[in-house]
């Protein structure tokens, strides 16, 4: 079923997206950034961007773009990061088929409930503006987020640490995964001791990136930092939370223990002014989407089917 799905899934966003670009229909500058960037590493001039005339590092923390430029020496084609998105995006359900065998032995349990998400994965809006808008390097960061906590559940801490470590290369805002998994561990297995630990690495990296690295490269602050207004727009911010929380049944917020390990991507858009951060329209929910899904196996299979059994409803 799973393959299945990710091929069906990688098929239409392939022809989407080189659609888009045979027709210029990208609509996004950002895809010109990154492609250019890429295509300035692989031609000797490493992060610079032509677009922004000046090294990339300054704006955002993005050193995963440099695994490109090695395509880029094939061939300079837009169509090489657009296809690691489409990729990227279309791994989800099976790894949310490899989360959900972690609760459960049954293999119909299984199938159902790793089924079920892949098909809300597909068509969950957040996610899918993300894909409609790219390219950033978090949009490319959901299937290592979810196998990070495939790995969580699984005791393999040695890989966990490696992934999410790995996931700090993509942008500077993949801390704030970090310290998710560290409340995700601290309020729901207890594990006070590597919760901890990955809310030091995480808060100490984000500090280090935001105060120190991105403005020395800049020679400026960092300017995200401008757009913060926590008191602003709670009108369309109260929307913003019911379009991430109402297509999940509002799961994440009722077993809140598993859903805090959102709470820090998504109060980084609800703390700032700029609206198109809490509109679900662009790139901004990229890094919650996969967070949500990935605790949603274990809500499904360890709570939603044993109240259906009790109550024989299904």
């Amino acid at each position: 079923y799973f393959w299945s799905i990710f091929t069906l899934s990688l098929m239409i966003w392939l022809i989407t997206y080189f659609h888009m670009f045979d027709r210029f229909g990208l609509g996004a500058f950002d895809s010109g950034i990154y492609g250019n960037i890429a295509f300035n590493t692989a031609s000797g001039d490493p992060f610079y961007s032509s677009v922004l005339e000046k090294n990339h590092l300054g704006e955002h923390f993005s050193p995963i773009v440099t695994l490109f430029a090695p395509f880029y020496l094939i061939k300079a084609d837009l169509r090489w990061l657009l296809a690691a998105q489409a990729l990227s995006f279309s791994l989800v359900p099976i790894i949310i088929y490899r989360i959900s065998g972690n609760y459960t032995k049954k293999k119909s349990e299984k199938i159902l409930a790793a089924l079920f998400l892949s098909i809300l994965w597909l068509v969950y809006i957040p996610m899918r503006a993300a894909m409609i808008f790219p390219f950033h390097p978090s949009s490319i960061a959901a299937p290592f987020i979810l196998l990070a906590f495939s790995y969580l559940i699984e005791g393999k801490s040695g890989r966990m640490l490696i992934t999410l470590i790995f996931l700090l290369f993509f942008k500077e805002n993949l801390t704030l995964v970090l310290i998710g998994f560290s409340f995700y561990l601290f309020f729901h297995k207890k594990d006070y001791k590597k919760s901890i630990f990955l809310f030091t690495i995480g808060t100490t990296t984000l500090f280090f990136i935001v105060f120190l690295f991105i403005p020395s490269i800049n020679a400026d602050i960092y300017s995200k930092l401008l757009r913060f207004g926590i008191f602003d727009d709670w009108g369309l911010k109260f929307n913003y939370i019911l379009a991430l929380f109402l297509p999940l049944g509002f799961l994440p917020i009722i077993f809140w223990r598993s859903g805090i390990i959102a709470l820090p991507a998504i109060m980084q858009n609800l703390v700032v002014n700029s609206q198109p951060m809490y509109s679900s329209e662009y790139h901004y929910d990229d890094l919650i989407a996969p967070l949500l899904f990935s605790i949603l196996p274990g809500i499904i299979i360890s709570h939603l089917i044993p109240l259906l059994n009790r109550f024989n409803l299904n």
